[in-house]
């Protein structure tokens, strides 16, 4: 049976674990703009059934639909090409942004990158407010085709799209931090933007206290490891609390 409740992203890890792309899921709907769509908008992001089986309309737009026969990569295991298949055979009786976004991750874990990208370019125009096809192409755009300008571009689309959904804050301090060498001042900025709209957020606060030890600013690292440690206790989290203390005692004793 397909999975109808989680839809698929590849993405990068905090910095906290490391650089490297990973999978991991979310909850469809989470991905939604804060602001409630209007009944309008909410068709718009339902597109009607495709009549013609290669194109899909939205609106007054048509896009022609990725290509459902494309080769499967020879390297692909059979339980992978199983899927691939399953899947695209699926969206053909039915459109479904899961299905899509399914059929695109086993793509990608098959090797046909091309592929699994063809179909998040479709995606972001049949689903105007989902974020996770424009994080995908980020994903790509940046460890994958290493174009930084295009990654910051879809990173940023999907921060317009829901500015509550923090990791995509830290997918674009990683691409500054570690790649985008020509804005790499930008890579506290944006953590630090995070934290403008969510000044409790652990990941933010702890990513930027490990940046600001790396840059050599030891009263800033202090300061966020500090504040990490206090919000950590907030939440009765006493691992990361001890951890991020010991980090300050450490620094404070250099």
């Amino acid at each position: 049976m397909l999975r109808k409740d989680n839809i698929f992203i590849i993405a990068s890890l905090c910095v906290l674990l490391g650089i490297g792309g990973v999978l991991f899921f979310i909850q469809k709907g989470d991905t939604v703009s804060d602001n409630k769509l209007s009944s309008e908008e909410g068709d718009r992001n339902n597109p009607q059934e495709s009549t013609s089986g290669g194109v899909e309309k939205v609106g007054e737009l048509i896009f022609p639909r990725p290509s459902l026969s494309r080769e499967i990569p020879p390297s692909a295991t059979e339980l992978v090409k199983t899927k691939i298949e399953e899947l695209s055979l699926a969206v053909q009786k039915e459109e479904s942004f899961n299905v899509w976004l399914d059929l695109a991750s086993y793509r990608k874990i098959a090797g046909d990158v091309e592929g699994a990208k063809e179909i998040w370019i479709y995606m972001t125009n049949i689903y105007p407010f989902e974020i996770a096809p424009h994080i995908n192409l980020g994903d790509v755009y940046h460890f994958n085709e290493k174009n930084y300008l295009e990654a910051e571009k879809e990173y940023k689309k999907a921060i317009a799209i829901n500015r509550g959904y923090f990791p995509t804050y830290l997918n674009l301090h990683q691409l500054y931090r570690y790649s985008y060498t020509e804005k790499k001042d930008l890579a506290d900025d944006i953590l630090l933007t995070g934290l403008s709209i969510s000044p409790s957020e652990l990941p933010l606060l702890a990513t930027l206290g490990e940046y600001y030890e790396e840059m050599g600013d030891i009263d800033m690292a202090i300061e966020y490891y500090t504040k990490t440690a206090d919000e950590a206790q907030l939440i009765g989290d006493t691992d990361t609390r001890t951890r991020y203390l010991e980090k300050v005692s450490n620094l404070e004793n250099k």
